[in-house]
């Protein structure tokens, strides 16, 4: 029996009840074995799957950044408030100190320490953006990468972007 060509197809779960299906078929050649030409292609498969699984997993995890940027510049915003509020309580206890009003030293030390906490954690989670902000970035250029890649069949995963299994989905590790 003479093979002509062969034919692979896998389907893959995305979740939420969608599939995708990803087949080929191959015409063999006289001087191929059938065998390995499908073996190619379920190879091919896989790598194309695993291009477009990192492609989505890159959407989703810039979505979940874009997410917590939000959460971190309200928290900004709400310490900024938090501190105005506070120098301004700060200066009418100078005031009320000035007139020898003693409980207003022991509240300005309390709130004096109290500022100097809020304006830390502001500084924290300023830092904390641009981290968010940079990683998101990086999260963004591979997209376009991966995007134009798969644009023109190319569905090798670039290098420094590797899919891990954990128990979880898989998780898109190492940006860099």
């Amino acid at each position: 029996m003479k093979i002509k060509e062969v034919q692979y197809q896998r389907l893959f779960t995305l979740g939420k009840y969608n599939n995708e299906r990803i087949g080929f078929i191959a015409e063999v050649e006289e001087n191929e074995d059938a065998d390995e030409v499908l073996g190619q292609l379920f190879f091919k498969i896989l790598d194309v799957e695993d291009c477009l699984e990192a492609y989505r997993r890159l959407l989703e995890e810039k979505d979940k950044m874009e997410y917590s940027i939000n959460n971190v510049q309200h928290r900004i915003a709400y310490l900024s408030k938090q501190i105005s509020e506070m120098k301004v309580t700060i200066h009418e206890l100078v005031e009320k100190i000035q007139k020898g009003d003693i409980d207003a030293k022991l509240r300005h030390a309390c709130e004096t320490r109290s500022l100097k906490s809020l304006q830390q954690e502001k500084e924290k989670e300023t830092k904390r953006l641009e981290e968010l902000i940079r990683e998101k970035k990086e999260i963004e250029k591979y997209i376009e990468i991966l995007k134009q890649n798969i644009k023109k069949g190319e569905f090798k995963l670039p290098k420094g972007l590797e899919l891990k299994k954990f128990e979880n989905p898989i998780e898109v590790m190492d940006y860099v």
